[in-house]
């Protein structure tokens, strides 16, 4: 299957996912900013580092009225024909960087406002215009991948929430990153139809995205959503067993054995319980979350046995 172009937006011009032979989907993650890049947010720094990595969609807010007047005179200057309010946005905000720079940047997770996101350089800056462009397709992109670290509660736009300090923002359509997680998978060895596979990857996502109170902050949540958007294994695996007449009972995480201080692992369990009179049967991959961006220990699901 030929993978879709403008799925993820980088902070450079890289628009595309790839997919290694390990079945682990990898970003093209940037390089980091320049020591001397000025951040938009000079005075704001957070003191102590507290990692987030949160899937929810970006919504861009006015921080006061003299700047939604400014941003409705640009807009009456343009001719937009008729256009969705999120498409105005973009239009505006991608020839006005300024009126971008004094956006309050939201990200939403299940329609509820939990982070203030902030870019830390201009270069950044264009990933969160971007975030709101509609696909060449029509679709846009209703989820976004934070990966940041979480500072303290401020109020912008009427929201008293913490700001995150964005190291990478990533927006896709969700039909885009269900198709590109299973363009690696063989039906024939999973025993599933390509029709199949993409309705099995949007049951499994969205079953992770609906985890209560997952905004990413917890190590349990960040593993998760981790694999949610990197692991192709996650969804190989679902598809197998359904193929075996098995559903998708659970996806917990708990702390690795081989956790300790220095090297936080967590194991991301899969229960599957069988649609027969059978024993469930369940799969786990141990997720590193010690650093800002998590990584995998395996580059497959493994069968786990309760000790």
């Amino acid at each position: 299957m030929r993978l879709p172009t403008r799925i993820l937006r980088s902070y450079v011009s890289n628009k595309a996912i790839h997919l290694q032979t390990s079945s682990e989907a990898t970003f093209n993650m940037p390089a980091t900013p320049p020591a001397d890049t000025p951040s938009p947010c000079q005075t704001c720094h957070p003191t102590a580092l507290h990692p987030i990595y949160a899937i929810g969609s970006v919504r861009a807010e006015f921080r006061s009225n003299s700047i939604q007047r400014e941003f409705q005179f640009e807009r009456s200057s343009m001719e937009l024909g008729t256009r969705t309010e999120r498409e105005m946005f973009y239009d505006v905000l991608s020839r006005r960087r300024d009126l971008a720079r004094s956006i309050c940047w939201i990200l939403t997770v299940e329609s509820i406002p939990v982070y203030h996101i902030i870019p830390r350089t201009d270069r950044d800056l264009d990933d969160f215009v971007n975030a709101l462009k509609p696909e060449e397709s029509g679709d846009w992109s209703d989820t976004t991948v934070v990966v940041g670290t979480k500072g303290p509660v401020r109020e912008c736009a009427g929201f008293a929430l913490p700001v995150v300090f964005t190291e990478t923002l990533y927006a896709f359509p969700e039909q885009a990153l269900m198709e590109s997680m299973i363009s690696n998978i063989v039906p024939a060895q999973t025993g599933v139809t390509s029709e199949q596979s993409i309705s099995i990857a949007k049951e499994v996502f969205e079953r992770i995205r609906q985890i209560s109170d997952n905004m990413g902050e917890t190590p349990e949540h960040r593993a998760i959503n981790y694999i949610a958007v990197r692991f192709t294994p996650l969804y190989e695996t679902v598809m197998r067993l359904k193929a075996r007449n098995y559903s998708l009972a659970s996806i917990d995480v708990r702390q690795s054995r081989l956790y300790t201080d220095l090297h936080r692992v967590y194991d991301v369990i899969v229960t599957f319980e069988p649609n027969f009179a059978a024993a469930i049967e369940q799969y786990f991959v141990r997720v590193d979350v010690t650093d800002i961006y998590p990584h995998v220990h395996s580059t497959a699901m493994q069968p786990f046995f309760e000790r």
